[in-house]
Parts: structure tokens; sequence; C-alpha cells
């Protein structure tokens, strides 16, 4: 869907917007067009059906045909089809377009509730300008794009679900902008406020910017603290209102060690202002990862600011935005701030048309279409040369009784020219493009509405549901799965469930199996049990996530009895003194649901939960922590984010009442270990012990900053994310994420499990049978993927695994040499009695026992040599790829796709990682999983999982790859015959340029007489039943060629359609050689003999289907249809004096010479086809006949 550019639009580097002000006009309203076409451009609509080069090619020819001495037929007979087909394209693009119209109408007439002048109105859509106040309740659908000002959550979040923009069901939290958090509602509606932000992107995840208050008073004196001294039950009514910016900075320590006397804010009353009432905070001595005796000495009162009170972050974050076509959920009501609106939002950015991809088989019939135009030319040209020069003969020779006219040479050669142009126009099968189109959107329905490709175990259907059934995005590319070569995997989500659990976990030197109750067991210690460290690790894991926990689950122990449990002094006495330390019995706390982005992050969380360290709420600023029954709330400085560059997220806190700064990150080993100063020395020997077993590992790393750092770097981080429009922004911020990354302390390593998919193995094995190259792209480590693939039946314990590491350019290229000089073997195929293998020994083979393992490093250098990776692949039958990043699974794709084969590739995915692998390869397919919707929405096919892979190529790229050649063949045949027989009598006419066929016959032809059975071909012709392709994968490979459609195959059918043309016209002009006198003594003349041609022609062609394609109920009707027709069409005829031969049509075609001839000519046209299609299934029988054999064999 095209989307019109704002009339003056420029790119924005920044725009300034001023809450609750008309002066913000100059950008884009939120009224949305997504119409092509209104009344006054109602015109153009016509003039686009031809864009279509057919349409082009016909209305050609009906101009010429128009032209006096030209004109070959009846100007109707020419411009009957050309209306029809224009008549239905425009029909067809008003009703998509009026669709549109009804969709934009719904849109922009939805009622919004929006400030005016203050007060709370309800207004259009359509009406909402950047800058207007809005409030969005729950349920509600988000119609701009907009930062929350406030929320009725009472820590200022709103929760949005982005199903209906990247597919992700899990609620995400969206918080409230630090300087509006604390106005009241009432003052939403007025408060003149100046955001800046960044302009119109169609990225997602990016929108930076600050936020610029009105100027307020100058603040009063703050008395002295002895004035100010209020006891913690106070009336806030009491407490004399201050200036909230001064008192971010007020931070009053006492002479006591461990505390701290501060300001907290009381009640809101008014802009900016707040009571602010004294309060004490008992400092707890805490665990060995936070201990502050380090720092203390260090510490000074200009870093203590940030203890209390933390300054209001004017930054704007992707934290803060709501994008128009989210939906408001576990939320009253939020206001919002529009910044974008109509086409300038996000969502209408994205809404672009995708480059469209081209299917090899579209490319062999354009090439096949240009050796027609090629032959269209030459017999033009060569028709017309023989016909001016009969003429010039003539007129030599003084046959004056022919009234031959006297043209100059060049007037009568470019005459005859146009005539024959008009003749001939029929060898270009125009037809069949049409017929492709809608042959092509019949099967992709008949894909979507497999009930053997739906994944719902009990219930109804839900077709716009992608998670439960196949959805095909495009149906260019059907016939395009027919004959895949190389098979791109991702590994998480795709080859598994994306259904994470910790497994085994290493805390200090202690290392933990997880039973399947979620609770640590150790060998040293047993179930439950475990020392200080692994504590420590725990409450890491349940901080350094972007998880939202159930807001409906409560977040502290709610009776007696648990807060006794959870008692400190409890936890103390409880605690174990053995040899290797402190250890610490386990309590469970309540249960809680979480709300996870990431499957593994939810993972982790629900470890630590399960284990008694439980994350109890979490807010833009803040997070609790129900630690062993205690209420540990850290503040949140700083989330930097997980990117596949980074390969590791990291949170910045403080807790209530500490000094110093914690940071927590987790990632990657191969980034991780190397900023961690103290690992243990087992500590890469435990990793690849969790590898081995399959499991996915990621090392966890704490460090404690002193506030005096601490606080400059959260200036410093603050400052620069508040920056709009510079460029080295980025550069800046990677430079603070690494100085505060570095100098880690060792926490923890976790082996999480996922899952495989259900039939991954069978699946794998089917595609390896079929003799698919399979690539598995994953960002697991080298050990977790060669597991993975023993386990999913890729790899096979006799496989000789070259795995290849490093950064030793020589090395690699040796490897890789090596496997090139070994040339490739054929898949693993199917395994017949010997009988059949010896009738068919195109059907008998070895799997190749050979496979590549490659490290991310290994493979960037080996994409500098793309040929030799390539070469080396087909030597194998899997290719691993570790540690990739979504860039170079992309790269591999081209690599592959360039090379000097040009094999066909697709790849499947699940994530938005695998995006642009998805657009990379020819044809990309699309998982429905926990990750959201980004790849499903991306790819070409969209399936409910993995194991349906294998029936969506096997069985309907190879069902709908047949029938597309077969149809494409049998247009050529049926259309290069008619087009011959004109050409053939053109020398009984001394190229006169006399039609043979008869009038309705050039205008129906293609239209009604021959319309259908190709597209019936298209749609249900079966070779083979699903069962057994499914059964005998080997039966996909001989597409993978695509001879079906070459240069041999073009050349055996125009021999036949020749043979077929001079059969016919030779029978019937042998009938006439006594006069063809008929049974109710009409004399045989030219409409005889035309209307015993075009009888015999039609039969012959609609035979041949059946010889072709075999005898079905489907072809069988149709084939009845069209002969209905033609005789219907016949006999009309004669009620509008067309011709003389109508009148006559009966006793032609019920008199012995009339059925004799037919008979004749279509049994001695059709006998070389019936001859080489009985020699070939005995001789040498294709592959499709030896699987049909073969399952008839075994289920007998």
């Amino acid at each position: 869907m095209a989307l019109r550019k704002r009339k003056g639009a420029t790119a924005e580097a920044s725009r300034v917007i001023q809450a609750n002000t008309p002066s913000n006009k100059a950008y884009a309203g939120n009224k949305v067009s997504t119409a092509q076409y209104s009344l006054l451009t109602s015109p153009l609509l016509l003039l686009s059906q031809f864009k279509k080069f057919s349409n082009l090619f016909f209305l050609f020819v009906a101009v010429i045909n128009l032209i006096p001495g030209v004109s070959v037929f009846n100007p109707i007979n020419i411009l009957t089809p050309i209306v029809f087909i224009l008549t239905v394209g425009v029909i067809r693009e008003l009703l998509e377009d009026l669709g549109r119209k009804k969709s934009d109408m719904r849109a922009n007439r939805a009622p919004v509730s929006v400030y005016r002048e203050g007060r709370l109105t309800t207004a259009r859509c359509s009406a909402l300008r950047p800058g207007d106040v809005i409030v969005v309740r729950e349920g509600e659908e988000v119609p701009a794009d907009i930062l929350v000002l406030a929320s009725s959550d009472v820590d200022d979040v709103a929760y949005v679900q982005t199903a209906n923009l990247d597919g992700e069901t899990a609620l995400k939290p969206r918080y409230a902008l630090g300087p509006t958090a604390a106005l009241p509602e009432a003052l939403l509606g007025s408060w003149k406020g100046t955001v800046t932000v960044n302009g119109p992107t169609r990225n997602l995840d990016f929108i930076e910017g600050r936020v610029d208050t009105e100027p307020e008073p100058e603040p009063e004196a703050i008395a002295p603290m002895d004035e100010m001294k209020h006891t913690p039950t106070a009336s806030p009514q009491d407490a004399k209102p201050v200036n909230m910016q001064t008192l971010h900075r007020l931070v009053i320590p006492t002479a006591r060690k461990g505390s701290m006397q501060y300001l907290t804010p009381g009640p809101r009353v008014g802009a900016g202002m707040q009571t602010m009432t004294p309060q004490r905070v008992k400092h707890r001595p805490g665990l060995d990862m936070f201990s502050t005796s380090a720092v203390e000495d260090i510490e000074s009162d200009a870093g203590s600011d940030i203890l209390g009170l933390q300054p209001v972050d004017p930054s704007v974050s992707l934290d803060n935005l709501i994008p128009r076509g989210s939906k408001l959920a576990n939320t009253t009501d939020a206001h919002g701030l529009v910044v974008y609106a109509g086409h300038e939002t996000k969502m209408y950015l994205n809404v672009t048309k995708a480059h469209p991809k081209t299917s090899r088989l579209d490319r062999q019939v354009n090439i096949v279409i240009l050796l027609c135009i090629v032959l269209f030319a030459a017999l033009i040209i060569g028709s017309a040369v023989m016909s001016t020069g009969f003429s010039y003969y003539m007129q030599r020779a003084d046959h004056w009784y022919l009234e031959l006219p006297r043209e100059t040479l060049l007037f009568a050669l470019g005459k005859a020219m146009l005539s024959y142009f008009v003749l001939y126009a029929m060898i270009i099968p125009l037809s069949l493009f049409v017929s492709l189109e809608v042959t092509r959107f019949i099967q992709s329905s008949r894909l979507s509405r497999d009930p053997a490709m739906v994944d719902v175990p009990d219930g109804p259907v839900d077709r716009s549901d992608p998670r439960q059934r196949v959805i095909s995005r495009t149906s260019a590319l059907n016939e395009e799965l027919g004959y895949v070569r190389h098979l791109f995997c991702d590994k998480t989500g795709t080859l598994t469930l994306n259904d994470m659990v910790l497994r085994r976990m290493m805390a200090g030197d202690a290392v933990y199996d997880v039973r399947d109750d979620g609770r640590l067991e150790s060998p040293d210690t047993g179930l439950g049990v475990f020392i200080r460290d692994t504590r420590s690790a725990l409450l890491a894991l349940a901080m350094c996530n972007t998880v939202v926990p159930d807001n409906l689950a409560p977040s502290s122990p709610t009776s007696e009895a648990d807060l006794s449990v959870y008692d400190d002094d409890s936890v103390d006495e409880d605690v174990i003194k053995t040899d290797e330390g402190e250890i610490f019995p386990t309590r469970r706390p309540h249960e809680r649901q979480f709300q996870a982005i990431s499957p593994d992050e939810g993972a982790l969380v629900q470890a630590a939960h399960d284990n008694g360290v439980s994350l109890a709420t979490r807010t833009k600023k803040s997070v609790l922590i129900d630690y062993y029954g205690q209420e540990r709330k850290f503040s949140i400085v700083a989330v930097l984010e997980f990117t596949s560059d980074r390969k590791r997220m990291s949170v910045v806190l403080r807790e209530d009442g500490r000094r110093g700064f914690l940071v927590v990150s987790k990632g990657a080993d191969s980034v991780m270990l190397e900023n961690i100063v103290d690992a243990p020395a087992d500590v890469r020997r435990r990793i690849k012990d969790f590898s081995e077993a399959g499991l996915r590992t990621m090392v966890v790393g704490t460090r404690t900053i002193p506030s005096l750092i601490g606080a400059a770097w959260v200036k410093e981080w603050s400052r620069v994310n508040g920056i709009v429009g510079d460029p080295g922004k980025e550069a800046k911020l990677d430079a603070l994420r690494r100085e505060v990354e570095s100098s880690l302390s060792f926490s923890s390593v976790v082996g999480i499990e996922d899952r495989l998919a259900v039939d991954v193995a069978v699946t794998l094995r089917r595609l390896l049978q079929a003799n698919i190259k399979i690539w598995v792209l994953t960002g697991d480590k080298l050990e977790t993927a060669v597991n993975i693939g023993y386990s999913a039946g890729l790899l096979e314990v006799e496989d000789d695994l070259h795995i290849v590491t490093g950064t030793d350019e020589q090395a690699i290229l040796g490897t890789l040499e090596e496997l090139t000089a070994v040339g490739p073997e054929p898949s693993a195929v199917m395994r017949t009695s010997p009988h059949m293998a010896k009738k068919y020994p195109g059907m008998t083979g070895a799997r190749s026992h050979r496979a590549l393992v490659i490290s991310s490093e290994a493979l960037d250098i080996a994409l500098q040599h793309p040929e030799t990776l390539y070469l080396a692949s087909q030597s194998c039958a899997a290719v691993l790829c570790c540690r990739t990043a979504p860039m170079q699974k992309a790269r591999v794709v081209k690599c592959v796709r360039s090379s000097k084969d040009k094999p066909v590739t697709a790849a499947i995915g699940d994530g938005a990682n695998d995006v642009a692998m998805l657009r990379m390869a020819h044809v990309g397919i699309g998982i429905a999983g926990k990750e959201g919707l980004q790849a499903s929405r991306t790819a070409d096919y969209s399936i409910p999982s993995f194991r349906h892979v294998s029936r969506l190529m096997l069985v309907h790229g190879r069902w709908n790859y047949r029938r597309l050649v077969t149809m494409v063949i049998y247009c050529l045949y049926k259309n290069l015959a008619a087009a011959l027989c004109a050409l053939v009598f053109s020398f009984a006419t001394a190229f006169s340029a006399q039609p043979l066929l008869l009038g309705n016959t050039i205008m129906l032809y293609n239209v009604l007489y021959t319309f259908l059975p190709p597209v019936v071909v298209g749609i249900t012709f079966t070779d083979a039943p699903a069962k057994a392709l499914e059964l005998f994968p080997p039966a996909y490979s001989p597409h993978q060629l695509r001879s079906l459609l070459g240069p041999r195959a073009v050349f055996t059918w125009t021999v036949e359609t020749a043979w077929t043309v001079a059969a016919i016209l030779f029978v019937t002009a042998g009938s006439f050689a006594y006069g063809g006198v008929f049974s109710d003594g009409t004399v045989g003349g030219l409409g005889m003999f035309s209307l015993l041609v075009t009888t015999s022609l039609l039969l012959t062609v609609l035979i041949r289907v059946f010889l072709l394609c075999g005898v079905t109920w489907h072809l069988l009707w149709t084939s009845l249809l069209s002969l209905i027709a033609y005789v219907f069409c016949i006999q009309g005829m004669s009620f509008f004096n067309q011709s003389p031969q109508y009148f006559a049509t009966t006793a032609v075609l019920w008199s012995p010479t009339g059925v004799c001839s037919i008979i004749l000519a279509v049994s001695l046209a059709l006998a070389p086809a019936v001859f080489v299609q009985a020699w070939g299934r005995h001789a040498r029988a294709p592959t499709y006949v030896a699987v049909k054999e073969a399952f008839r064999r075994r289920a007998l």
C-alpha cells in the first residue's frame, strides 16, 4: 500500500512541540488517506490498467485492426476481449480502493478524548494535531504517537499491547515523563511545556528528545532543618510548599552513621510543587556484592544527592512513547501528548509496499515470451515480404482482373506488416499472465486452508491467527518453494520452542542443577540449600532484566505467618556453618506471573522467584525485590539495552538508603569474560559443559561504583541522552556503556534449556533426503549448536565434523578448500526395494556424512571469499554457523544466492533478528513465535511451527511448480497452434493475410474456449499424493534443476505443435479433395474448411490436456463446458448474419465427411503424444511415477 507523501514535507532533524498550543499546525494532522483514487483522479484508474504489457499489446492490435485496408478481422472481435479485460481490472481496483476508503473513514471518525482550552471534550481522530493532550482509556487504541504525561497507575506507568505493530502480545510498560508525572490531572489540560523530539522515523525502537517546562518562580528561602522538623506522621497540609527543583538537590546528612535524614515528597499541591516531609531510612547491612565499606571513605556530600530525591529526568526515550495502533491494557487511563500524527506516525511510516520478489519461473516465462516475440517478428517480416513480392509479381504479370492497387514498395510492405501483426498476434500468449495471476491467487488460498497445516489441538481454527494456520502473504512465489536447494534456519524459536527454563547454574564455586519445579539442587548441599554467593547471584538475576511482574499478584507477604517466616532474625538463625562457608536455605515467595518480552529473561526471573528472590514490582524509576520476605527497593538509574552488536545488557541501580551505585550486567561469555576481573579458574570449563549439554549459556557480572564517580556518570548519561539530532550521540553513549561495564566481578553462569520443537528431527531428515542443504544460523556457542544439531537429527554420530574457528585466514581457507576438493555428494534419497532400485536407478543414493561448523569470527573471514565458502558447503549435508549477528545471517544468504550456480534459497526464522535474512532469501518463511510477529509479517509465508515446512516445500511447493509449468506449456501449445494455422494457411492464400479461424474464435479462443482448462490444471493437477511426497522426499530433488521449462522442453513442445497443425490442416484439406459435398448438399468452401479446422483444433487442444494431466472430474467438466460454449457461440452467430458458414454448422458437424475429418485429424495430431507418453512410462519412468508405484507397494 503506497502512502502519499505530505505536500511540502521535508526530512526533519528535530521538531519543537508546545503542549496545548494551536501553533503546531506546521506539522501533519492526524487525518489518514490510503486510497489511491478520488473522483478527480478516477481517469487514472483506467490508465493504470495499461501498465500491464498484455493490455497495452491488445490495445495496439485493436487500433491497428481499425485502420481501413489493414483490418483483418471484424473490429468487434478484437475489441471485445480488451474491453472485457479492462472492465474486470477496473472493477477489481475499485473494490480494493473502496475497502481502503472505508477503512480510512473508520479511522478518521473514531472519537477521541482531547483537551481544548483546558476542558476535556470529544473530537474526531482526524482533528488531532501534534501538541494536543489526549486521554486514552483501558482497551482503547491509541490514535497517534503520544508521549505519556501521566497515568492512573500509582507508579505513573501505562501498560500497552503492541500486537498490531510487532505482534508481541506481552504487555510493555510505558512511563510518564519526569517533569509531568507529578502534575495533577486538572492541570494537564493547560500545561504549556515544550517538547523537543527527533523528526518522524520508521524505526519503531527509536525516539530521543527532552522536555522543557515553564519557568518557575524563584524559590523561597529554605528554612533550617530545626525549623522543618516533623514527625513521620506529621500532617502534609502543615508542610511548607517549596520549589521541587531545589529540593531535588537537598539532602541533609546526620551525625549518625548508617542513617540519613532527607525529604520525601508528600501530596501534590501544584504544577511542579509538592509538600516535603523529612524521613529517616535505616542503613541495613548487605551482602558482599553490595558492600560499601570500600567506598564510604571517599564519599562526600556532593555525591549524596541521589541517595534521597533524584533529579527529574527531562529526557524523552522509547519508554515514554506509545505508538499509534497500540492498545492500553491493565491501566484505567493515561494522558498523552501527541508528537507524531497521521502519515507521520510510526505505524503508517512502516506501511510501505514491500520490495517485490520475482520467481525463477517468471524469469523462464519471460524468456519464452521473448522467444515468441522474436518468432512473431520474424513471421511478420517474412510474411510481409512474401505478400509484397507476390503482389508485385501479379502486377507485372498484368492480371488486371484482380484489380490490385498500385502502391509504392514501402507502403505495401508497411501495410502488409500491420495486417500480419493482427493476424499473428495470437502467437503471444498474453492470456497466460491473467491465468497465472488467477491460478496463483487460488493456490495461495488453498494453501492457507490446508487442514494438515493447522496447529490447533482442539476447537475451531482462527483463520486470522498466524499461530494457528499457514498464511500466504504473496502468491508470486508459490512455485519457488518447489525447487529450493538451500534452507537457512534460525535455531531459537525455529528449531526450538523458545520455551526457556533455567537448568544449570554456577554461582561462586558452586554448581547447581535445577529441578522441574525450579528449585536449585547441589550435589554438595542438597535440595534448596546454597551458599551466600548464590543468594547474591539470584538477586542479580531478579534485577538485571526488563521483566514486568503481574500487577495483580501480591508484592509482599500478606499474613503474619508469612512475615515471621521471612524475618531477618530467622534467616540468620537458619545459617548452616560448613567448611565451605555459610549455607542458607531457600524459601519460596508468593506465586507470581511475569510479562517478559525476552523468554530467556523470563526464565531467569522465574528461577530466582522459585528460589526465594522474587521481582515484586517494576516501574521506570525503581524495582522492588521480595528478598526472602524482605522488601528491598532499588532505584533504576539507567538501563543499557541489549543489542546484537553489544551482546549484553546492563542496569545501573542504587538501593534506597545505601551509598554507591550497583551495575549488574549479563550477556554472552565471549564479551562478558573479558570484562570480569575475578572469574573462577574453571569457569570456561563449566561454560563448555553447559554448552555441550545443549544449554544456552550466559554470564552475569556485577560492580559497585562510588557515589561521587557514579553521580558524574549519571549526569553525563542524562546529558547525552537529552541531545537531539547529534550524529555522534550513539558513539558517546557507547563510551559511557563501556565505562560502567568494565572491571566487573563474577556473579554467575547460567545454562538455559530451550526445548526442541515438535517433529524437528523428522522434518530435517525429510529436507536432507530431498537434497536440500541445511544451514543453521544461531547466536549460541559452538558447543551448544553442535549439541542441538545432534539432538535435532541434523548431525549423525558417524558424521565428520569440520570445525572452523579463530581468525587465521590461511587455516580457515585451507579447511574450506579441503572440503571443496572432496566435491559434492548426493544427499540421502529414497531407500526402496531391489526391484525399485533396479527399475528406477535415479531414486537411490547415499547421504553425505560431512558437516561444517564455523564460528562468527571465522565466518567473517570466509565471507570475504564467498565462492570458496559456497563450494565447501556443497560437500556437506549441513552447515552450522555459531554466534552469528543478524547482518551476518543476511550476508551468508547473499553469499549462497549470488554464487555461480544461482541456487534458490529459503530462510526461516521467528524473531526480529531474522528479518534481514528473510528478506535476503528468495523465499522468506516466518514462524509466529513467542518473540512477536515481526518475522511472520515480514516473511512471504507464515507457518505455525517448523514441522510444517516439509509439507510447505515438499508437497505444496512441488505441486505448485509442476502445476504452473504444465499450465505455461499448455498455454504456449494452444496459442502457438492457432498462430501456426494462420501461417500455414498463408501459403495457400498467396500471403494475402486471409484469416483461417472463425472470427468469433479469435475473440473467444483465449477468453472462453481455452481459458478454464489451464487454470484448472494450475489449481488441481496432482501427479502424486501428498502422503507419498512426504514419505519419499527424493521426488523433490529433480525439480531443483528447473528443467521442466528448459530449452529442451520448449523445443519438444514446439515440434509437437507444428505436427499438430500440419496434421489438422492436411487431413481437413484432404476431405475437400473431391469437392467436400456434405449430406445436405452443401458444397464445402472457405467457410466450411475454416469451421472444420477450428473444431478439430479446439478438440485437439482440449484432449491434449487429459494426456498431460490425466482424467479428472475437474478437467472433464471444464472441457465439456468449453465445448458447449463453442457450439452455442457458433450457432448463436447465425442470428447476427456475420458469415454464411454459421448457417451450415449443423450440416457440417453432423455429416459423415465432417465427422470423419475431425476424428482423423484429432487422432493423427495426438498420436505422437500418446506414443511418447506410453514409451516414457515403461522405458524411462519419471520420478513421480516411481514415487506413486513405491507408495502403492507400501500401502499394499
